[in-house]
């Protein structure tokens, strides 16, 4: 139809449906002006055009790829185009949930990503044993014989793209073997042996530490010093009275010395790492009296299982085409 020969209320009418088309069109788009508008794409729909910007200016390699097969001669876009934008948008939002992509008001891709972090923190730190892992109290991983630290996928992904923060939590993973030796060699002193001990740095920079204890049966310490002194008050009362009396003494000074152990890890977690510091776990099993071991293991809230469950192994994305 030739437009220049329409009446002239016609052509306003035209016009003004062709206004209202296309904002009812804008407002069924959302925006994609940064990549956190992508976290939660359910129920949207973007604009090819933006979403193209988007990977230009923050995933340049992805974008250079993309651009060899995203449109046709004639200039069409190409199913393998929108395919390949379409599941660059699916590891954005994985990337934003997992925090190997983050993005701050303007947004922006990671420059590593936390299993870059945890791979350069295992080189540098040979002896130690590293683990992307959300720690949480009850649970353990690694052995005695190395330096066992569980850092939270978060927190390693905040560490890989802030020098400062690394360098901050670099000198206190170096201070954890200090901290071990040291507590290995005054339980050794009160006739305790370190089974397993170990560290976690959670997703909020906060650090605590674990240990599973076994009482030495070829140690004199200060528990059996104590049953000892009991023993000789037992000899005054009634069989019956002695047998109750040091049976309780025995479960008092276990605890009292439990107790101990725990407060000199934690004074020396406070000392080292200060306002970090978020608590320790001693478990102490004492190899003589399994009553004794058994109220202990009660005391602590199912905390005898700490020898079977250990961290799974994550798997962490890294950032898309990066």
């Amino acid at each position: 139809m030739n437009m220049d020969i329409m009446p002239a209320n016609y052509l306003s009418f035209f016009e003004q449906t062709k206004k209202e088309l296309k904002q009812m069109e804008d407002r069924a788009v959302s925006k994609a002006e940064t990549l956190e508008d992508l976290r939660d794409t359910k129920g949207k729909s973007f604009r090819t055009a933006d979403l193209e910007k988007l990977m230009e200016k923050y995933d340049p390699k992805a974008y250079a790829q993309y651009s060899k097969f995203a449109k046709s001669a004639d200039g069409a876009r190409t199913q393998s185009g929108l395919g390949f934008l379409s599941n660059w948008i699916d590891n954005v939002k994985k990337g934003l949930k997992d925090g190997t992509i983050s993005s701050d008001g303007t947004g922006g891709t990671a420059k590593k990503t936390a299993a870059d972090e945890l791979s350069y923190l295992s080189k540098k730190y040979s002896n130690y044993s590293f683990v992307a892992a959300n720690y949480s109290r009850g649970m353990k991983y690694g052995f005695r014989s190395t330096v066992n630290v569980a850092i939270s996928p978060q927190f390693l992904a905040k560490m890989a793209n802030d020098p400062e923060l690394e360098a901050e939590y670099e000198k206190n993973i170096a201070g954890m073997r200090e901290c071990d030796e040291q507590f290995i060699r005054m339980q050794a002193a009160r006739g305790w042996r370190v089974d397993a001990q170990g560290w976690a740095i959670d997703k909020d920079g906060g650090i605590s530490s674990w240990a599973i204890v076994t009482k030495d049966p070829n140690a004199k310490s200060y528990l059996q010093t104590m049953s000892e002194n009991a023993e000789k008050i037992r000899r005054q009362k009634e069989e019956e009275k002695q047998e109750n009396a040091e049976l309780e003494e025995k479960r008092r000074t276990n605890r009292e010395e439990k107790e101990k152990l725990q407060e000199e890890m934690a004074e020396a977690g406070k000392e080292q790492f200060g306002g970090k510091w978020k608590g320790a776990v001693v478990i102490a099993r004492d190899d003589e009296n399994a009553a004794v071991t058994r109220e202990a293991e009660k005391n602590n809230a199912g905390a005898a299982g700490m020898n079977t469950v250990s961290y799974t192994h994550l798997t962490l994305p890294t950032t898309p085409y990066v």
